[in-house]
């Protein structure tokens, strides 16, 4: 971690440690001593560390496809030596299965296939020494006297206060600040402070203008005018957005008090370091998070809560750990427990304990278990007595850090208790963390009773805590919860506290030293109890974390501030040189004075030109569409609301996103005319089809087969395209009836599809690519099912439940499994139903009741049919339906009478009505995400990059003629001016989502395209030669590309599971550290431009233009290095924050999961890159190939280890993506060798040469 202070660009690097004269060393150094660290304090240390740690957190991330994550953990981070199993290198979802062996045998001796390797403990420990030795070798005290004292004293006084902001964040013997703060207070303070600062800014930054024709400071000026403007764009964004939650606010709070402490130590460092102040703060915030994990790793505890309504508790159970207990329960207040711990716990071991009225003996441990019922199961029963006689436990795989369902190893087991003298057995017994405490087995000696059960481990406490009332709210129509919330009675007899408290997500209980987080809910189906889970914390130095995080980002922020304005004043002195020389003739420049007037014309008129022609061209491919005169108004439908996965939107929307994934990422299918020709028909006609026509969306050949094998099994042959309507393949997959009219036998595809779910059932790994097919298929076959039976009326279920008996009843709960299990649209709202409602004077009335929860239509119209028959056998008048059901009746009636007028009337009839407009949104909104829809502007803009990257290699191709310049000129408008649209369209989807722009893996690859083309414009502007518009033209384009082949993975505009449903942390953590995955995709392709350059032109070595001395190769570099720099500062404090939301969220900063993994690997390997160019490790050349490595770490953190699975908090496992990683990374690779080829290959070098 040690770190020269860089200079002004990436030329003149620091001088490495060796080079260093003695004045740079503190003055209580001995020279033998100073010797003695110099190795300890080389870069190139710290580099060979880094890499080191880059590859224990990606072998300890692959892992996690076959282990539990806290294996994981003490096995790779928390030791001093970890031993790499081969086959954790070759994970089964990448490779398949090799067939690895974990051990070798050799007759008696087992040798582990592994090798050893530096365990985290130990690379943390090393680079703390490496820091340390730095500071003590290369940081001089740059002062003396009062000043320095001065410095000293500010630096104690920030150390105090950052002790005072760790130990006061938690009361240990009450509730915490939290229960006591006032948030709106400090929300409001907090923008006024915004305010005040943005206002002096712009103050400072007009000063700063009014200098400069005076001879101020032009850097400083842009520096307080960006500054200005960042200011400002956040105060701006503070007001819109009113006032926040609670939760938002209190972290805002640490934060606030983390960056005052930051403050008081940058004065001090600044005093006692000057120019350096920013470095030593920022290693200073680095040892403190490393510190941080170091203090959670040794003495932070986990556990959890599940508490029972009405239940009252004492105790927290950790379930990563095991004990076997032994209860004697005849006391009268309190019962005796023997606890045996999991490491005694082994098959085999025979256990003793003088307070044990039997020896026990461990006769099996299944770490991961199900009980099932003993009769059902053809194997050989251990248990003797008790429970195990009923059931019988199966073992079952271990979870691991990628399982999708996070859920915890429930282990079982058998014992067989042993007379104590004899050793003879008595009983055998099945203890299971299964069962309850009530459930567990007993068995008496003499008068006393004795229960013995397997359960988590115990931790009691000396408060209880009730649960009251538990709540679980669900988006709309789904299972997917939107929030927990848990009202539970605190009392600590010892502490006087007696409180009712209300915990939920994202909002923790902090007291006693321990933090109570809300962490999950169950009901149990069969008894409709509910439970609370709540995740149990005790960490005291929670807060430091978050004082790292600023001060490492007040020091980076500090240090590249000053390195920035070097830079400028370098920038700005050459340029004076420059002109300087050429106006004496000393530097004859190849540049005449002026163009031709003909140039100078055509670099306005030819930017202006293409960029009216082509953006012209693709707004009007955006225009809405025009009123339709005759025939049916689809596009109108098409915004007729529904409710799908959790939020409204036109079903417009639905019917794109499901026959993406039917036909496979298409928005339209072909019908087949004479010959082959065919008709092109939008998703919505479809949709409308399978709605009033079911037989003709029959027809439609919507569904995509690609596998030969599966097309053989559906008696179908192989055609262009290869889609197939279900008309065609229908019989193969629901025979008919035979001849007699009896039902045929399940189909040959019904019978593969049966085998294959029991195949992922078992082990999803083993699937073949046949068997994947079947199951999409079979998939794509039910999804469609379910639209189709979510739209007609459910007469069937009604028929099913009056011939079980059940009558309407029975239909109810039919209809609510089907919504359960299939989740299907929601586009009504069912009729008003009619209770009996008794009267003051005793007499009972039929009321109205106004159901306004939103259903099924087919469901709506069954519930419309039964009140109609009702009032009929009544004679009451009957009830009048929803306008949504009236509605679709007359949309759907006038479709299938084809009549179009009556269609398009019976569609603004359903959207005119108030009623039938969905909870939490407007119909403006509907509209606008239609018409979002319609105009596609990425893909537009997709279109757009890639003619203005066209237009940049044109630009090259004539940069030896004046030409070139209007040229490149037109390829920056053009990219600005598709950046505006880009621009607009995700303000577009920010307004459709009512979230900040990346909440999901399509939504991150849009946001990282626009903060790629607005680097690479801001490079162009800044340097020109063309490689800012290539790189923006080639980003943008690329990264469209990507998020359209995620557009087939369904709604790109997703709800979020509860802890994640905080725009706080959306607004922060997510969008910064995707801003450092841009940075360095930026930096990975000017590493890719100048190792072309380099091979392919003889044009790296030439001056990059008349202002300046450095050559095109030397402005790349510095291109390179100075993103690089931002990466590593986005990357840093975006990951940290990550850490600080889980913290905030479920109690623990860092869980080692694969996606937090990938985000750290990206920050040591930017900080990798930088230092070994400070250490001269690398050149000019060595910059741009570990740049484009890093474009490799970036891909893996953003996609890669989706693949695995999916961990905590990843964004989502996207199939089939492992290949175009891999082919990625080859290309990346290949680019990197060509770095290492002879100079006497590169044309540039053969070029200078000659030259």
């Amino acid at each position: 971690m040690a770190t020269n202070a860089p200079v002004s660009d990436a030329h003149s690097d620091a001088q490495p440690p060796g080079e260093q004269p003695r004045e740079h060393t503190l003055a209580s150094v001995a020279p033998q001593v100073e010797q003695f660290l110099k190795p300890l304090a080389s870069l190139k240390l710290t580099v060979v560390l880094f890499s080191l740690a880059v590859f224990i957190v990606f072998v300890g991330t692959l892992a996690q496809h076959r282990k539990d994550i806290w294996d994981v953990v003490h096995e790779y981070f928390r030791c001093f030596v970890a031993w790499i199993t081969i086959k954790d290198l070759f994970p089964v979802s990448f490779f398949g299965d090799l067939g690895i062996p974990e051990v070798l045998n050799f007759g008696a001796f087992e040798v582990p296939v592994a090798f050893p390797f530096p365990g985290g403990w130990l690379i943390g420990g090393l680079m703390f020494v490496n820091l340390m030795a730095a500071h003590a070798v290369r940081f001089k005290v740059q002062t003396k006297g009062p000043r320095l004292i001065a410095g000293l004293v500010t630096i104690a006084l920030g150390s105090l206060l950052t002790y005072v902001v760790v130990t006061g964040g938690m009361d240990s013997v009450g509730l915490s600040e939290n229960e006591r703060a006032d948030w709106e207070l400090i929300w409001n303070v907090f923008r006024g402070g915004l305010l005040a600062a943005t206002v002096a800014l712009i103050g400072l930054s007009v000063r700063a203008g009014l200098k400069l024709s005076s001879g101020g400071s032009k850097p400083q000026f842009w520096l307080l005018t960006l500054s200005s403007g960042l200011f400002a764009a956040a105060t701006a964004m503070t007001f819109a957005l009113g006032d926040i939650s609670p939760s938002a606010t209190r972290i805002l709070w640490q934060l606030i008090k983390a960056l005052l402490v930051s403050a008081v130590l940058f004065i001090g460092c600044w005093l006692a370091f000057k120019k350096r102040a920013g470095i030593v703060l920022l290693h200073a915030g680095v040892v403190l998070l490393m510190f941080s994990e170091l203090l959670v790793g040794l003495f932070a505890e986990e556990a959890q809560m599940q508490i029972r309504e009405g239940q009252t508790k004492s105790y927290v159970e950790d379930i990563r750990e095991i004990e076997l207990v032994v209860v004697d329960k005849s006391g009268e207040e309190t019962d005796r427990v023997v606890a045996i711990p999991e490491s005694k716990i082994r098959p085999g071991a025979t256990i003793s304990h003088p307070e044990l009225p039997y020896d026990i003996l461990v006769d099996r441990l299944l770490p991961n278990s199900r009980l099932r019922k003993a009769a059902s199961v053809d194997a050989e029963n251990p248990a003797t007595t008790g429970e195990g006689t009923d059931w019988i436990a199966i073992e079952t795989r271990m979870g691991t850090g990628v399982d999708t369902d996070s859920k915890a190893d429930v282990a079982s087991g058998y014992v067989t208790l042993l007379e104590k003298n004899s050793g003879e057995p008595v009983e055998t017994h099945l203890v299971s963390a299964w069962l309850a405490d009530n459930e567990a087995d007993t068995f008496e000696v003499g008068d006393t009773t004795y229960a013995i059960d397997l359960r988590f481990r115990r931790g009691y406490r000396p408060f209880t805590v009730t649960l009251n009332d538990v709540k679980k709210e669900d988006y709309v129509g789904t299972s997917t919860p939107r929030n927990y919330e848990s009202v539970i009675h605190l009392v600590d007899p010892d502490a006087g506290t007696d409180r009712e408290i209300r915990v939920w997500m994202n909002n923790p209980l902090r007291y006693g030293g321990e933090t109570f987080y809300q962490s999950g809910y169950f009901q149990d189906p069969s008894t409709g109890i509910e439970y609370t889970t709540l995740q149990v914390t005790k960490n005291e130095g929670w807060m430091l974390p978050y004082v790292s995080c600023v001060v490492v980002g007040f020091g980076m922020i500090a240090h590249f501030v000053i390195s920035l304005l070097r830079f400028m004043g370098k920038r700005v002195r050459d340029v004076n040189v420059t002109m300087a020389a050429q106006l004496r003739n000393d530097e004859p420049s190849d540049v005449p004075e002026s163009d031709p007037a003909a140039i100078r014309i055509a670099g306005w008129a030819l930017p202006a030109l293409i960029v009216i022609v082509l953006g012209g061209y693709a707004l009007s491919k955006m225009a809405p569409p025009s009123a339709v005169d005759d025939g049916y108004d689809l596009y109108r439908f098409g915004q007729i609301p529904v409710i799908y996965q959790g939020r409204p939107k036109p079903i417009d929307t639905l019917a794109r996103n499901s026959l993406r994934q039917v036909i496979g990422n298409y928005e339209t299918y072909n019908v087949p005319l004479a010959g082959d020709e065919y008709r092109t028909e939008p998703a919505i006609q479809w949709l409308l089809d399978l709605i009033a026509n079911p037989t003709k969306a029959a027809e439609h050949r919507v569904f995509r087969i690609d596998n030969l094998e599966l097309l053989d099994t559906l008696g179908l042959k192989m055609r262009k395209g290869l889609r197939y309507s279900l008309s065609e393949f229908q019989d193969a997959i629901f025979p008919p009836p035979n001849e007699d009219g009896t039902p045929s036998g399940p189909s040959d595809f019904f019978k593969e599809a049966q085998s294959a779910n029991e195949q992922k059932e078992n082990d999803a790994s083993g699937l073949t690519v046949y068997q994947r097919k079947v199951l999409d298929l079979a998939r794509k076959i039910s999804y469609v099912g379910m639209l189709r039976g979510s739209f007609e009326p459910q007469t069937d279920l009604l028929t099913r439940s009056i011939q079980m008996g059940q009558g309407v009843d029975g239909f109810e709960t039919l209809h609510e499994q089907f919504k359960t299990d299939r989740q299907p649209p929601l586009s009504a709202v069912v009729t008003s139903t009619r209770e009996a409602e008794e009267q003051e004077d005793g007499k009972t009335i039929v009321v109205e009741k106004i159901d306004k929860e939103w259903e099924t239509l087919g469901y709506a119209e069954v519930k419309a049919l039964l009140a109609d028959f009702r009032a009929q056998q009544t004679g009451e008048q009957s009830p009048p339906a929803h306008p949504t059901v009236t509605g679709w009746r007359k949309v759907v009636g006038a479709y299938i009478d084809e009549n179009p007028d009556k269609f398009n009337a019976a569609v603004d009839e359903l959207l005119a009505a108030s009623e039938t407009l969905p909870p939490e949104t407007t119909r403006k909104k509907l509209g606008f995400e239609a018409y979002f829809n319609h105009a596609a502007p990425f893909f537009n803009c997709f279109v757009l990059y890639l003619m203005a990257f066209g237009l940049t290699l044109v630009g090259w191709l004539f940069s030896a003629f004046r030409a070139g310049r209007p040229i490149q000129a037109s390829a920056f408008w053009l990219i600005a001016f598709t950046m505006c649209v880009h621009s607009l369209a995700l303000i577009g989807r920010m307004y459709i989502s009512g979230r900040p722009p990346v909440t999901n893996l399509y939504s991150s690859a849009v946001f990282i395209g626009w903060g790629a083309v607005l680097m690479g414009l801001i490079c162009e502007r800044l340097f020109g030669m063309g490689f800012g518009n290539a790189v923006a033209a080639s980003a943008g384009a690329a990264t469209l590309l990507i998020a359209q082949s995620l557009a087939g993975d369904g709604d790109t505009f997703t709800v979020l599971q509860a802890v994640l449903d905080t725009q706080f942390w959306l607004a922060t953590h997510v969008v910064c550290i995707s801003t450092g995955y841009i940075a360095t995709y930026v930096a990975g392709l000017f590493g890719v431009f100048y190792i072309l350059t380099g091979i392919l032109t003889p044009m790296l070595h030439r001056p990059a233009g008349t202002q300046t001395t450095k050559t095109i190769g030397q402005t790349l570099a510095s291109m390179i290095y100075g993103i690089t720099c931002a990466a590593i500062f986005f990357s840093f404090v975006g990951t940290v924050l990550g850490g600080l939301w889980a913290d905030d969220s479920w109690g623990r900063f860092w869980g080692w999961d694969p996606k937090e993994n990938g985000a750290l690997m990206i920050v040591l390997w930017n900080a990798l890159v930088l230092h070994a160019r400070w250490d001269r490790v690398i050149t000019d050349r060595g910059l741009a190939m570990l740049a484009i490595a890093g474009n490799i770490v970036v891909s893996w953190s953003w996609y890669g280890v989706n693949e695995l699975g999916v961990g905590l908090h990843s964004y989502g496992f996207t199939e089939g993506v492992m290949l175009a990683l891999g082919i990625f990374a080859a290309s990346q690779l290949l680019l990197i060798s060509f770095g290492f080829l002879p100079k006497s290959t590169w044309w540039s070098d053969r070029a200078a040469k000659m030259k």
